[in-house]
């Protein structure tokens, strides 16, 4: 019920937009499937690189390391402590306290790695292979993979649209990290703060 009013529009609507701001400009170009698919797959990583950016993940992780060594160097001066019962009672909340900043910042972590990494590429794949369906793909170059390959030892006929865009989805993060990194690098050089996004 919820899927059919909501979700199922919602879908369709986020779909025929994309459709509208990647696939129709490319196909105006008369860009093949293939590479149609790979242009797509690396406005996704890009989406990806920015929402990073933009939920400060590397700067979190700086900021769980810097309290973490905080958290756990209180145990430093908690071992000097000569009463064993109150060091044991100290050592125990203390561990506990460590464990539980541990769990919440790994939760954290997990949700915004679900929605930098996951989501823009569940997302990316359920869309394009909704639009270059096997037989679609066979209507337009007669073949039902999106980059078909020509015989070869390996035996591999060809590269699925899921295949492709994961391939160039990768490659897409690797070189606009590189690029996230270079930027980054260079703002620091002049105006002499340290970065800690990316």
């Amino acid at each position: 019920m919820i899927y059919e009013q909501f979700i199922g529009p919602l879908f369709f609507l986020l779909g025929q937009g994309l459709n509208v701001l990647i696939l129709k400009p490319l196909v105006f170009l008369q860009l093949p499937v293939s590479l149609q698919i790979m242009v797509a797959a690396l406005v996704f990583a890009a989406i990806s690189i920015l929402l990073r950016r933009l939920l400060r993940v590397k700067e979190h992780e700086f900021d769980f390391r810097k309290k973490f060594a905080e958290k756990y160097s209180i145990q430093e001066d908690i071992a000097k402590i000569s009463d064993w019962k109150i060091k044991s009672l100290m050592f125990d909340y203390a561990d506990k306290e460590l464990d539980e900043f541990f769990n919440n910042y790994m939760a954290q972590k997990y949700v915004k790695y679900v929605a930098v990494y996951l989501m823009p590429l569940f997302l990316g794949e359920i869309w394009l292979n909704s639009v270059f369906s096997p037989d679609k793909l066979y209507d337009i170059h007669g073949s039902t993979f999106a980059l078909p390959l020509p015989p070869n030892s390996l035996g591999i006929h060809g590269l699925t649209v899921s295949a492709l865009f994961l391939i160039t989805w990768v490659i897409g993060l690797m070189l606009f990290g590189m690029l996230a990194r270079f930027v980054g690098k260079n703002s620091t050089r002049i105006t002499g703060v340290p970065s800690r996004q990316g």
